[in-house]
C-alpha cells in the first residue's frame, strides 16, 4: 500500500446504476415523470403508490404522505441513458487501508488494553460526482454497510468516521485542511500544522480535499456496522473522500462493504424533487 495516495482522487470509479426513482409529491409524479421521457400507457400500472413514513435525504421527523416509485425495470433504457448523462455518481472499488500496528506506542490506554482482540484500520473510501452542464445536486446521502467472513455484523464496526459537522468549525479557521487520527483513533479536521494528539503513523495527518463554501453535513456510523453521510444545503455536491477507522476481531481475514447514494438532482430534465436510489456496490477492503 502506497500511503502516500491517501487523500487523492481514485484511480479508477465505478458507476452506480439506478435501482429505483420516487416522488415525494404524488400530485407531480406524472410531470416529473413525463420530464425524464419514460413512455407511460398507463400510470397505476407503472407506478406503485404506497404511504411512506421515511425519507432518506432528511434528518427531521418523518411525516406520512405518498410516494410514487418507479423501478429500473419500468425505466427506458433511452430514460436511463438520459439520467445517467446528466449526473453520474461512482464510488472507487477497492478501499484504500492503512494497517494499525499492535505495537503502536503512542496510542491512548484505553485503545491498547483492546489490542489482544481487535485489529483497527484507517480506511478511505472514495466518491466521485460528475453531473452534466446545467446539472447539479444540492443533496446527496452516501451510506455504507460493513460485512466480514463471520456471520455476526457486530465483529466489524466504526471507530470513528469523517468528515462531520466538525468541519465547519475547522473551515472556518482555514481554508484548507487535512484528516488526522488521534491516539484515541478517531478522526479530527486538522488545521494547518496543528498535529497535538495525533498518532505518529505514516499517513497522518491526510489530506482532505473539500471545496464547498456553503454546505451542512450529517454523518452516523460511530460504533456500529452502518456508516452514511448526508451532504445538503449545497449548491451542488462535490468528490470527496469518506473515511472511517474500523475495528474488527483478530479472526477476521476478510471486509467489504456494500455502498449505495441517494440523491436529488436539478436540472432541465429532472426535477430537483425526484429522489433517484442507487443500486449497490460492493467495495473491498481486506485482504490488503
Amino acid at each position: 500500500m502506497n500511503v502516500k495516495k491517501f487523500g487523492e482522487p481514485f484511480k479508477e470509479y465505478e458507476a452506480f446504476g439506478i435501482a429505483h426513482l420516487s416522488f415525494p409529491n404524488a400530485a407531480q409524479s406524472l410531470q416529473n415523470i413525463r420530464r425524464l421521457g419514460v413512455d407511460i400507457a398507463d400510470l397505476n400500472e407503472l407506478t406503485e403508490l404506497k404511504p411512506s413514513s421515511t425519507h432518506l435525504l432528511t434528518t427531521e421527523k418523518p411525516v406520512e404522505r405518498s410516494l410514487r416509485i418507479v423501478t429500473k425495470d419500468q425505466l427506458s433504457a433511452d430514460s436511463k441513458k438520459k439520467i445517467l448523462k446528466e449526473v453520474k455518481v461512482g464510488v472507487a472499488p477497492v478501499a484504500r487501508v492503512y494497517a494499525i500496528s499492535s505495537g503502536q506506542s503512542d496510542l491512548s490506554d484505553a485503545i491498547k488494553k483492546t489490542m489482544p482482540y481487535f485489529n483497527y484500520y484507517v480506511v478511505e473510501l472514495g466518491l466521485n460526482v460528475l453531473v452534466g452542464q446545467g446539472a447539479k445536486i444540492p443533496e446527496l446521502m452516501f451510506e455504507v454497510d460493513l460485512y466480514s467472513n463471520r456471520k455476526d455484523r457486530t465483529d466489524v464496526t466504526t471507530n470513528s468516521v469523517a468528515p462531520t459537522d466538525s468541519l465547519h468549525t475547522a473551515m472556518a479557521v482555514s481554508g484548507k485542511i487535512s484528516i488526522g487520527v488521534t491516539k484515541a483513533l478517531e478522526l479530527i479536521p486538522v488545521v494547518g500544522n496543528v498535529v497535538k494528539d495525533l498518532i505518529s503513523i505514516d499517513i497522518n495527518p491526510i489530506a482532505f480535499a473539500w471545496q464547498l463554501r456553503r454546505y451542512d453535513i450529517d454523518a452516523s456510523g460511530p460504533l456500529n456496522y452502518k456508516a452514511s453521510w448526508r451532504v445538503y444545503n449545497t449548491e451542488n455536491v462535490q468528490s470527496f473522500n469518506p473515511m472511517m477507522v474500523l475495528r474488527a476481531k483478530k479472526e477476521i481475514g476478510k471486509i467489504w462493504a456494500n455502498a449505495r447514494v441517494t440523491y436529488s438532482p436539478k436540472s432541465g430534465s429532472i426535477h430537483t424533487q425526484t429522489e433517484i436510489y442507487s443500486d449497490e456496490k460492493t467495495v473491498s477492503i481486506l485482504p490488503l
